[in-house]
């Protein structure tokens, strides 16, 4: 997702600030769904070519998701500490949301439609109008040619849910609690839609991260080696989750035969991602948690102990093709060698966090704009592989990746940089500008 939650504050040039770690955690996140899509789940990028082997890495793209949650619920309660007790201030607060969200969502639908209708099947009016009033995966069928589109309409609940929260002054711990007692409900009654179990779950992460955002700041430099070890832990865990094994083992997840992917996108396995989500959030917000070097300790030995197990089967030594867990484990031994190392990376990982800062600016341009793009580069018929050498498929690929990654962040750019800010101006001419 990137997601549609609200950027954090924006973080002037120079001196880094609290922002920037925030926003380098989004950018990557929104990396990470887009490559999910190039490698795995997506058109092929290449038409004659798709990397494989026991080496190509599972991108962290739910995972992702599910931090977008977090950041969102985060930076939300931070922009938005009073109390929203009045109609105006409701007003205000829901018109910021949805100039953020819907003007580049409307792009997005156009650009969708317009690949559908070139390419594929063209969409119907119904389903048209249930894009436009956010009610993919609840009333009509999630867009085939941009499937991240299914997490706005979860997004949209969250927002108009915390104005109720901030109103009524409910403590986002027990709000969170209780999405986890109506997911569980909900998958025992087989409430229908189905996909208001997942939006019970996903309210789940996103309080989880307003409730971090009452949390008191950590005191102290910011640790930028400890965020540089969560981000290379980050990128291998959703492959290395031993936690989401053992919750499925409770039988508790709505059952993937009987519905489909997007009626149930976030089921009770994928609680086990709070284990990570909570103290890799506190790490790059700065804040503290009760007991966060426990859980810290907890989230770095639960890919360890997947790869026990997975080398004590022998698949280590034998790893077969399609089993893509090698390049996780390297650089789960890097993010385990930088924890160990932090206070000395600390130069480096400020560095790293710097850098990647400006991709979180452009990261919900990224979220929604990418997958109807990659199915327009998969129509392009030239600079093709079609040999069954690795030498040659492998380099036609990576000069349509480095195409396409040029043509997704520059589209991004353009939207987010410079028509974006101009139509704020326009709609929200004396609105603050926190929080986007």
């Amino acid at each position: 997702m990137t997601p549609p939650g609200p950027a954090a504050p924006p973080a002037p040039a120079g001196p880094p600030t609290r922002a920037q770690p925030l926003e380098a955690l989004r950018g990557v996140a929104a990396l990470a769904v887009l490559l999910g899509h190039v490698l795995w789940a997506g058109p092929a990028l290449d038409p004659h070519y798709r990397p494989s082997g026991p080496w190509l890495l599972v991108p962290p793209g739910h995972l992702s998701v599910l931090v977008f949650f977090m950041l969102s619920g985060y930076v939300i309660g931070l922009t938005n500490a009073a109390p929203l007790a009045t109609g105006p201030a409701r007003w205000h607060y829901l018109r910021k949301r949805l100039v953020r969200l819907y003007p580049l969502y409307l792009v997005a639908l156009a650009l969708t439609a317009a690949v559908s209708a070139g390419y594929y099947a063209a969409a119907s009016g119904r389903e048209v109008a249930g894009w436009l009033t956010f009610l993919q995966g609840l009333a009509v069928a999630v867009p085939a040619r941009n499937p991240p589109l299914w997490s706005l309409p979860y997004e949209l609940g969250y927002y108009v849910l915390f104005m109720l929260v901030s109103a009524r002054r409910w403590r986002a711990g027990w709000v969170a609690a209780a999405g986890l007692l109506l997911g569980l409900a909900g998958t025992a009654l087989r409430v229908q839609p189905v996909a208001l179990v997942a939006v019970a779950y996903g309210a789940v992460f996103w309080f989880a991260g307003l409730a971090l955002a009452r949390r008191p700041a950590r005191s102290g430099p910011p640790p930028y080696g400890n965020m540089l070890a969560f981000l290379l832990l980050f990128l291998c865990y959703q492959r290395l989750n031993l936690g989401y094994t053992l919750l499925q083992a409770a039988h508790l997840d709505l059952d993937e035969r009987q519905f489909s992917y997007f009626e149930r996108p976030i089921v009770f396995s994928h609680l086990s991602a709070l284990l990570l989500g909570g103290p890799l959030l506190a790490s790059f917000a700065q804040r503290t948690l009760p007991g966060q070097r426990w859980l810290t300790l907890a989230a770095f030995a639960v890919p360890g102990l997947y790869l026990l197990g997975y080398g004590a089967t022998g698949h280590l030594a034998t790893p077969r093709v399609g089993s893509p867990v090698l390049l996780a484990a390297v650089l789960y031994a890097l993010a385990a060698a930088a924890g160990l190392a932090r206070h000395w990376l600390r130069p480096v990982g400020e560095a790293v966090l710097r850098r990647l800062a400006p991709l979180g600016g452009i990261s919900y341009g990224i979220y929604i704009i990418h997958y109807p793009l990659l199915c327009l580069a998969h129509q392009v018929p030239g600079f093709s592989g079609t040999a069954a050498t690795f030498s040659g498929t492998a380099a036609t690929f990576a000069g349509r990746l480095v195409a396409y990654l040029a043509v997704v962040l520059a589209v991004s750019w353009l939207l987010e940089r410079r028509w974006q800010p101009w139509l704020r101006r326009w709609l929200l001419p004396a609105g603050p500008q926190a929080g986007r």
